[in-house]
């Protein structure tokens, strides 16, 4: 009995320690996956990290287990930032990019269009990182980090002591390579922007604002293109650099 009930605590723990990647929706590329799919992962990883790293005998006898709850969550919290960070800086840039290429005028001007809107832009690097994310097989990346953690933070007795300097580098890192993401667009744009600020200056009867509006979309869309040559290093470069960042969260 002693051993079942060690192993239902591990399996639980694991599930804990996991959750908030797999299970939980939000802004990571496993969000688009069935909830149905996530949570047999889930049943899964648990499982298998109860039979490869159970909680040993003395700390199962002298557990505290508010304490091992708290430390648990906290442990999957700061893992899931490594699926997080990247999806959130790159929106938060796609929304920019929208909003400078003028795509947010078009939602407001659109009748159908929801009370918050959608940033278009934003939306398709989104998929484009989700794409890239399992294509470039940093799933399995993933995979191999949690259960690497099992080792260097074993279940129930995980120790974070995360400091401010260490999460605001891994969110300034994250932040960083999605701008150079999306900086080509930007820069391009706000060039395109000084021009028509030059013609409004020059002709303030026209309304130069919305008869640039097709320029600024057609030269956003183009050089977010050609900027995209690049993506897939970047996005490799994003993911593997929020997981080392996520580690050194943990103090690992």
């Amino acid at each position: 009995m002693d051993a079942m009930e060690r192993y239902a605590a591990s399996a639980g723990l694991a599930a804990l320690r996991f959750s908030l990647i797999l299970a939980l929706p939000g802004l990571s590329p496993l969000a688009w996956a069935p909830m149905s799919i996530r949570v047999v992962l889930l049943i899964a990883l648990s499982l298998t990290a109860a039979f490869l790293a159970p909680i040993p005998t003395q700390t199962f006898a002298n557990i505290e287990w508010v304490p091992a709850i708290g430390q648990e969550a906290l442990v999957g919290l700061t893992l899931s930032l490594a699926l997080v960070l990247p999806m959130a800086a790159v929106s938060f840039f796609g929304k920019a990019v929208d909003v400078q290429a003028g795509f947010g005028a078009a939602a407001i001007l659109n009748p159908a269009a929801s009370s918050e809107g959608e940033a278009l832009i934003g939306v398709a690097l989104g998929l484009l990182l989700t794409v890239l994310f399992f294509a470039m097989d940093l799933h399995h990346d993933l995979l191999r980090a949690l259960i690497l953690s099992l080792d260097l933070l074993p279940l129930g007795q995980a120790a974070v002591d995360a400091t401010p300097a260490a999460v605001a580098q891994a969110f300034g890192q994250s932040f960083a390579l999605a701008l150079l993401l999306v900086a080509p667009v930007m820069l391009g744009l706000f060039g395109i922007d000084l021009a028509v600020a030059y013609a409004t200056r020059s002709m303030p009867q026209a309304n130069v604002y919305f008869l640039s509006l097709p320029l600024k979309i057609g030269a956003g869309l183009l050089l977010l293109a050609m900027s995209l040559k690049a993506a897939p290093a970047l996005v490799e470069r994003l993911f593997r650099t929020a997981l080392s960042d996520s580690a050194a969260v943990l103090g690992v």
